[in-house]
């Protein structure tokens, strides 16, 4: 839990919804194995010292990013520029560390900037420790039409960033110099290269059974493209 080794959940409703839902798991089974059970325990212990981080670190970086030349637009709710500011304000405690972005370059721009940035890995996950980018139009939306992914607001340029529990200040210094389009000096890796590294951003763990990137990547061949920017 906010390590990216494990994937569960719970069901919270009402009591008929939750009536039937039991009805299911006492004959499908639900239960997570001992590991997994370790794992998310273990990650509740620091859930609130992270979400803080997550919180303060993310709204931090967007007002960064917000006042950047490069930067056309950045979407989070806890910037007063976002219509809905108000609106968090008042339901929630902190604006969460999940937010995105464009570039005036738009695609060539975003490529750019996740090729020099150093600290971030490029991967579709969020909500780790680890501060993760992507391109929802190659992996988490490639799916959809053009038209639908114009009016959710996704256009080909557009950059995730889920905000990790790095040092605030390193990952805006990082993020100022892969603005300024400084590719990052390393060797090329090769496709097995990019999977490992995916595999352990993601958490992928054969004792808790986290799907691997390899599964996901064959899913889709626009997914293999952001994995690609790695290097």
């Amino acid at each position: 839990m906010g390590h990216s080794d494990i994937v569960a959940g719970a069901v919270i409703g009402k009591s008929d919804l939750i009536e039937k839902v039991t009805h299911k798991l006492n004959h499908l089974g639900g239960s997570l194995d001992p590991h997994a059970a370790f794992l998310l325990h273990r990650g509740i212990k620091t859930l609130a010292l992270r979400v803080k981080q997550h919180n303060e670190s993310a709204l931090e970086i967007a007002h960064f990013l917000e006042k950047h030349p490069a930067i056309s637009k950045v979407n989070y709710p806890g910037l007063e520029s976002h219509p809905n500011h108000e609106r968090a304000k008042r339901l929630f405690d902190g604006f969460g560390g999940i937010m995105s972005f464009e570039l005036h370059d738009g695609v060539k721009g975003a490529e750019s900037f996740m090729r020099a940035a150093r600290l971030p890995a490029v991967a579709p996950s969020l909500g780790g420790v680890e501060t993760l980018v992507t391109r929802p139009s190659l992996t988490s939306h490639s799916g959809l039409s053009p038209e639908d992914s114009g009016t959710l607001g996704i256009s080909d340029g557009l950059i995730r960033l889920s905000v990790g529990i790095e040092a605030t200040q390193d990952l805006i210094e990082d993020f100022e110099q892969a603005l300024e389009g400084n590719p990052r000096e390393s060797q090329a890796i090769d496709s097995r290269q990019e999977l490992r590294l995916a595999n352990r951003v993601l958490g992928f763990n054969r004792t808790s059974g986290t799907m691997p990137v390899q599964l996901m990547l064959e899913s889709s061949n626009r997914g293999m493209e952001s994995y690609r920017e790695i290097s």
